[in-house]
């Protein structure tokens, strides 16, 4: 995620069309919702691994697109974190409406995931921007 010679949002379709044909599976999806239903480990694990290796790094990525450096915000915010979460769970939202719905898309899933990258994309950089101002409007907080 952290290559720079390559435009984010670039970046970010590239992972998550390899990441939907990774985790959007009949097995997958019903795992990981079963496994949470449960009160397992698997999800907390997954969840931890998916903060640190993905979610964060995309936080990090998004600050440097909108000119926040490490040392203006080192920690991420809550907020952060929830809109880059967004993105990947309107990624994993497509398999449970698949594999647990029965929904059918008349849509390619790699059409599916693109335009949902773009929408997330432009809406978390807009959200770090506007939360991660010092001098963000009132109607923000």
């Amino acid at each position: 995620m952290a290559d720079r010679s390559k435009p984010l949002l670039d970046r970010l379709i590239e992972y998550y069309v390899a990441y939907s044909h990774n985790v959007i599976t009949y097995e997958w999806v019903r795992l990981f919702l079963f496994a949470g239903l449960r009160g397992t480990s698997l999800n907390l694990h997954l969840i931890k691994y998916m903060n640190e290796h993905v979610i964060y790094p995309i936080v990090r990525e998004l600050r440097f697109e909108v000119g926040i450096t490490s040392d203006e915000q080192s920690s991420i915010s809550e907020l952060e974190k929830e809109l880059v979460t967004g993105i990947n769970a309107d990624i994993f939202y497509l398999g449970v409406r698949k594999y647990v719905y029965g929904e059918k898309f008349s849509e390619e899933l790699d059409s599916l995931v693109k335009a949902k990258i773009i929408v997330g994309y432009y809406g978390a950089k807009k959200g770090v921007q506007l939360y991660s101002n010092k001098k963000k409007p009132s109607w923000c907080d």
